[in-house]
């Protein structure tokens, strides 16, 4: 029977996908009669002379609950990054995904990669344009990061904060360039509909901030070509919704974010047919995907930490603009958010950065554009962090957890605890989602002491810009599980066509997770090998104590002439040098034993840390080899121990 349904599912999703690609080439040929006829229907719904009223009804909802006082809102030293960061936007600065702050030009170039140069054409129809067919280093996500427009709400947060009319005229300057620049469904910017969604909400929440200068503003043709774009960005986001038929389990972030962008313009053309549909579209999508993306402990499918920030932005941000509208969602989709922020509180470390697993490419849905972007506190009612009341106040407030203190997320396959001074994350569970944005990361741990970062995950580097480093940053060898001979623990197809697949071959299983104040236990087994030889599965015991982190791992079906091997890659600024028996590692005036109790090799060679998209910094990393001189299981433990200054102590 499920093989059956299985051949259904597959039929119905060929035929829906042969259906779609129909329509997408009808309307490749003649886009610009859509458009036309689009804006035909948009005078039709909207009275002429209207556009502002529209723009100013949208900021009544969508501020709402914005604070007067900018003191509410900003700190003066948040006053003083904010206006830093809306200073460069005037002078067309800008820093993105590594690519350091970078002059765009006047007017501002909006096709082109800010790191290679690279620029795409912009009379190119979007569905010709390939992402892939570029220049070596060339990544699609930088014109599509700069064109989501998030430096708008950090020109209206400088606006409020100082009252300088600059802000206004840059904003307004640049948004009329944009649409100038980029005719709908031409060039590189109208490719993900992602994108168009998330560029629709930063240009609405941008004109909320500035509605009092919106309110003054007489130039009636600029507010028309303002409307006209965003009804084309809504006709445009439900012609290219990011999923791949009724029977796939393709949708994720992509469909969220297009949904998230179909909510706030309804909310905006509420009093016209269409907008109206949008509404009820997006409001109905938006029920049900609360429920599949997010797994009832509360963790995001897509097996990532700084994926499940973003989700939570968008699915706080619908949330709350729902509950302006008058119309909120179930009880369930707030209960499914409360579970969310849940895991926001249980993966901060005690630094108050997040606990990174699995991709992380930097998204954001709204920022204020300031802080650390490690830090994802500002999902938690009150959390700390700069500029997190900013944040809070954009993405329209907060969701109180439902018990800030769990600690164990077996639907998502993580599990966290801090004893004394000691803290750290586990990940040990379902490659779900077809591992678009998972990692080969079972039985994986970071560990952070005393407020500082020890043992981290690698990060994620790039994606197409450069495929053997998205690779080497997902790889089995990248992070600190056993590995067996260099093998992969989970497979993922080499070249672009792999980029965002990896199978779950580990199949993972946490048999004893117990948590107390004196001693937090771990045990998990993972069987990614056991493809590559029968019986090889590996098993891991993490005792966290107080001024210890005891790490027991077991390795079954090892033969003779095997390397089995431990990778422990170093947060940026620990030293580390190799001692009798283990290596020492410093962290300022810290200093931490790790000790190993079987003979092996040890050293510490330079690596890489990425702690944000495109951003690479120097680290250190602890490689363990060795060789097995016997058939059957081999064990052997490592002690990283934080409870004495000298080793003679330890």
């Amino acid at each position: 029977m499920g093989d059956k349904q299985s051949v259904t599912d597959r039929a119905i999703t060929l035929g829906y996908k042969v259906q779609r690609k129909i329509r997408r080439e009808l309307r490749k040929r003649c886009t610009p009669s859509l458009v036309r006829a689009d804006l035909r229907q948009m005078r039709r719904q909207i009275a002429s002379g209207a556009a502002k009223e529209h723009l100013l009804e949208y900021a009544k909802v969508a501020g709402r609950d914005w604070p007067d006082s900018v003191e509410a809102w900003l700190d003066p030293a948040e006053v003083d990054a904010v206006v830093a960061k809306a200073e460069e936007a005037v002078a067309h600065r800008f820093d993105l995904l590594g690519s350091g702050l970078v002059d765009t030009g006047d007017p501002i170039d909006w096709h082109r990669d800010l790191k290679t140069g690279f620029r795409w054409p912009e009379q190119t129809h979007h569905l010709d344009i390939v992402w892939d067919a570029v220049p070596a280093g060339t990544d699609i996500k930088m014109p599509w990061e700069l064109s989501r427009c998030q430096h708008f709400v950090v020109l209206g947060l400088a606006w409020r904060a100082t009252g300088e009319r600059t802000y206004y005229e840059a904003f307004k300057n640049q948004l009329k360039g944009w649409i100038t620049a980029n005719p709908c469904g031409f060039g590189v910017n109208w490719v993900c509909a992602m994108d168009v969604a998330i560029r629709a909400v930063n240009w609405l929440t941008a004109m909320a901030l500035f509605a009092g200068e919106v309110a003054e503003d007489e130039d009636e043709g600029f507010f028309e070509s303002v409307l006209s774009s965003l009804w084309l960005h809504g006709r445009h986001i439900c012609r290219n919704l990011e999923w791949q038929g009724p029977r796939s389990a393709s949708l994720a972030n992509h469909f969220l974010a297009d949904i998230c962008g179909l909510l706030g313009l309804g909310a905006l053309f509420r009093k016209s047919g269409r907008g109206r549909e949008w509404l009820g579209l997006s409001s109905r999508w938006l029920e049900r995907e609360v429920v599949r993306q997010v797994f009832s402990d509360g963790s995001n499918f897509e097996t990532s930490t700084s994926y499940h920030r973003l989700s939570t932005e968008m699915f706080l941000w619908a949330e709350g603009l729902a509950r302006g509208l008058g119309k909120p969602f179930e009880s369930r989709y707030r209960e499914r958010l409360a579970g969310m922020v849940d895991f926001v509180v249980a993966y901060s470390s005690p630094s108050g950065r997040a606990a990174q697993f699995g991709d992380n490419d930097g998204g954001r849905f709204l920022t204020a554009g300031i802080g650390d972007p490690a830090d994802h506190r500002y999902l938690v009612p009150k959390g700390a962090g700069f500029g997190a009341r900013a944040n809070r106040w954009l993405l329209g407030g907060s969701c109180e957890p439902t018990d800030g203190h769990r600690n164990r997320f077996p639907d998502g396959g993580y599990a966290f605890a801090g004893v004394g001074e000691g803290w750290m994350g586990v990940r040990a569970g379902e490659v779900s989602h077809g591992g678009a944005h998972a990692h080969a990361d079972q039985l994986h741990f970071v560990l952070s002491v005393g407020g500082h970062e020890v043992v981290v995950d690698p990060g994620t580097g790039v994606y197409s810009a450069d495929v053997a480093k998205r690779n080497a940053y997902r790889s089995t060898a990248a992070h600190n599980g056993p590995c067996v001979n260099g093998w992969e623990a989970n497979r993922f197809a080499d070249g672009t066509a792999g980029l965002f697949r990896m199978s779950d071959d580990t199949r993972s299983e946490v048999p004893r997770w117990v948590v107390g104040p004196e001693r937090a236990e771990f045990h998990g087994v993972h069987h990614g090998f056991t493809r590559l030889r029968e019986g090889c599965t590996c098993s891991r015991r993490l005792e966290l104590v107080p001024g210890a982190l005891v790490v027991t791992d077991e390795v079954s079906g090892l033969k003779s002439g095997d390397v089995l091997g431990w990778n422990m890659r170093l947060a940026p600024g620990v030293r580390a040098v190799v001692v009798e028996d283990g290596a020492r590692l410093e962290i300022g005036e810290r200093m931490l034993w790790l000790r190993i109790d079987f003979a092996a090799s040890i050293e510490v060679v330079a690596s890489t840390f990425s702690p944000n998209y495109g951003i690479e910094q120097d680290c250190l990393e602890l490689r363990v080899r060795r060789l097995i001189d016997q058939s059957g299981a081999v064990g052997g433990r490592i002690v990283l121990d934080w409870s004495h200054d000298g080793k003679e102590d330890f």
